[in-house]
C-alpha cells in the first residue's frame, strides 16, 4: 500500500545536520510516510549516518555525484505516494508540517503545491529570523510574475501528478530549479502557502542557498524570461546554457541590465573573497554576454559592466565600476584599476550633471 507523503531529501557531503533533519520527518505527526534519501555521491560519512536509523519507512537511493537536480528527479521517481513533500538535509520540520500541508491539499484539490513560512536558524541552531511568503494562490502568482520566488523550496509539499505533468526540475536552471518548477506550475495550476511557520530553515557558509544565491538570482530571472515563451522556449532540450543561448530570450530592457549587473557582482563578489570562476559562472556570463573569451574574474566583471553601461548609466553602476576599479588594482593591474576607476567617475559625473540640467 503506498504512503500518503513521500518525502525528498537529498544530501552530498551534509552529515553534520542530517540525522536531526532525518529525525525530524520521522516524528511526523502524520506517521504514515517513507523519506527517500538521495545520497548524491557522498564522502564525508553519511553512510553511517543513514545505516544507524532502524526504521523502515526510511529508503536510502545512492548514485555517482550528479548533482541537485539530477538527485531531486530521481528521489521524486521513486515516490510512492500521491503528495511529494521536500526537504532538505540540514533544516528541521515542525511535527505538524506535513498533516496540516496535506490537509490543506484535501480541502483545495485544485492546489498543486504549498508552502509555508519558516524560520531562519544558523549553523548552530539559534533563530537569526523568520519569513512569510504570500498566502493566497493570486498572490504566490503575482510575486512569480515579479521574479520573487515565493515559496521556501524545501518546505514545499506538492502534488506529484503535477509535479509530473509539468516534466520535472530541469538542469540548465540549476540553483534556480525550484522557481523554474514554481513558474510552470503556476502556468497550469494554483499554488499557495499556509501562514504557519513550519521548517527551521538554517542559513550557514556551507548550504547550498548560501554558496549558490548569486547564481540563483541570475538563472531566475533566465526562468522568468523563458516562461514567458511556453512553448516556444528555445531552450527546451538544454540541459546547460551556452554562448549564444539568450540572443532569442525575450527580456526586457530592465531584465537585460539586471543580468549584466548581476554576472558583474557576482564575479566582483568573489574577486574581493580570493575566489575563482568555475564553469557555472563562465557558462552564464558567456550566455549574457556575447564576445566574452575568458573565464577569469575580472574579464567577466569588466565585460559584465560595460555591457550594462550600454543599456543604463546609474548611481549603483558607477559604485561597481570604482569597485573593479579597485579590485584591480589590489592585484596589481594598476593601469586597467585606474582606467576603470575613471569611468566610475566620469559616469558619476554625467549623471549628475544631467540630474542638474533637468531640476
Amino acid at each position: 500500500m503506498s504512503p500518503r507523503v513521500s518525502v525528498v531529501m537529498p544530501v552530498h557531503d551534509g552529515g553534520r545536520h542530517l540525522a536531526r533533519s532525518i529525525g525530524s520527518i520521522l516524528a511526523q505527526s502524520l506517521g504514515d510516510l517513507e523519506l527517500i534519501v538521495v545520497d548524491d555521491g557522498s564522502s564525508d560519512g553519511i553512510a553511517e549516518v543513514l545505516a544507524g536509523v532502524r526504521d523502515p519507512r526510511l529508503v536510502v537511493l545512492r548514485q555517482e555525484h550528479r548533482g541537485i537536480v539530477a538527485a531531486l528527479n530521481r528521489g521524486c521517481a521513486a515516490a510512492r505516494a500521491s503528495l511529494i513533500a521536500r526537504m532538505d538535509a540540514d533544516d528541521i520540520a515542525r511535527p505538524d508540517r506535513l498533516t496540516l500541508q496535506a490537509a490543506f491539499l484535501d480541502r483545495h484539490p485544485g492546489v498543486a503545491a504549498v508552502g509555508s513560512a519558516v524560520t531562519y536558524i544558523d549553523a548552530a541552531g539559534r533563530e537569526t529570523g523568520r519569513h512569510a511568503y504570500p498566502c493566497g494562490a493570486e498572490r504566490v502568482a503575482r510575486a512569480l510574475r515579479r521574479g520573487e520566488n515565493a515559496l521556501a523550496h524545501p518546505a514545499v509539499t506538492m502534488r506529484k501528478a503535477a509535479f509530473d505533468a509539468v516534466g520535472g526540475y530541469r538542469e540548465r536552471f540549476r540553483h534556480a530549479e525550484d522557481f523554474d518548477l514554481w513558474l510552470r506550475m503556476a502556468g497550469r495550476f494554483a499554488l499557495d502557502n499556509l501562514p504557519e511557520r513550519l521548517l527551521d530553515y538554517r542559513r550557514h557558509a556551507e548550504s547550498s542557498g548560501s554558496r549558490n544565491r548569486p547564481a540563483q538570482i541570475v538563472a531566475s530571472r533566465i526562468a522568468v524570461a523563458a516562461n514567458r515563451l511556453g512553448r516556444a522556449d528555445p531552450l527546451a532540450d538544454r540541459e546547460r546554457l551556452v554562448a549564444g543561448d539568450l540572443a532569442s530570450m525575450p527580456f526586457t530592457a530592465e531584465e537585460r541590465f539586471e543580468l549584466k549587473m548581476d554576472i558583474g557582482e557576482l564575479a566582483l563578489g568573489r574577486m574581493r573573497n580570493g575566489g575563482a570562476s568555475d564553469a557555472a559562472l563562465t557558462d552564464l556570463a558567456r550566455a549574457v554576454l556575447p564576445g566574452l573569451d575568458s573565464a577569469e574574474l575580472p574579464a567577466i566583471a569588466a565585460a559584465a559592466f560595460a555591457g550594462a553601461a550600454e543599456d543604463r548609466r546609474d548611481a549603483r553602476l558607477a559604485r561597481r565600476m570604482a569597485a573593479l576599479g579597485r579590485g584591480l588594482i589590489a592585484r596589481g593591474q594598476r593601469g586597467e584599476g585606474l582606467a576603470w576607476l575613471w569611468r566610475a567617475a566620469t559616469l558619476a559625473l554625467r549623471r549628475g550633471m544631467g540630474q542638474k540640467a533637468g531640476a
